[in-house]
Order: structure tokens, then C-alpha cells, then sequence
């Protein structure tokens, strides 16, 4: 790092930074067996957007509400469809 007062120059302060992404899922897919898939994505987004290997943290929180998650939602009306089920009660 520079010297107080100082200003600090592109590298260096590019050196200290780390990109933290946050994903919300409702299942355990998305995290995989023993964190196997977000290392993957992590991974990905990294070679993707040419960040240096290291500086991309990937966080997956679960969504609140099942209701809230679209792949949730999808699945379940996947399931009604096919069972011949009704899909909403109007």
C-alpha cells in the first residue's frame, strides 16, 4: 500500500479488492455436493469476466419464501400440468 496522503494507484487498489456475489436459491442444488457447484460458478464468473483467480467470492443465501422463487414456482406448476392437476383456483 502507499505512503499516508498519498493517492493510490490503480494496481494498488485493485490488489485489496475482492468481488462478493450473492445468489438466493430454494434448494440445495445450488450450492452441489460438498460445495462442488459454487466453486464451479465461482470459478466461472471468474474466467468469464477475466477477474484474477481468488477475488470473486460466491454467497448463496435460501430465499425466505418458496412463493419468492421462480425456479420453486416453475417446478410446481411442471408438476400440476403433467398430473392434470388444476393449476390455480380462479
Amino acid at each position: 500500500m502507499g505512503a499516508p496522503g498519498r493517492r493510490k494507484s490503480h494496481a494498488e487498489s485493485k490488489e485489496a479488492e475482492r468481488l462478493k456475489l450473492i445468489s438466493k436459491g430454494c434448494g440445495l442444488k445450488t450450492v452441489g455436493e460438498k460445495g462442488r457447484r459454487i466453486r464451479e460458478l465461482t470459478s466461472l464468473v471468474e474466467k468469464r469476466f477475466r477477474f484474477p483467480q481468488d477475488s470473486v467470492e460466491l454467497y448463496v443465501e435460501k430465499v425466505a419464501n418458496r412463493d419468492l422463487c421462480a425456479i420453486a414456482q416453475a417446478a410446481s406448476l411442471r408438476y400440476k400440468l403433467l398430473g392434470g392437476l388444476a393449476v390455480c383456483s380462479c
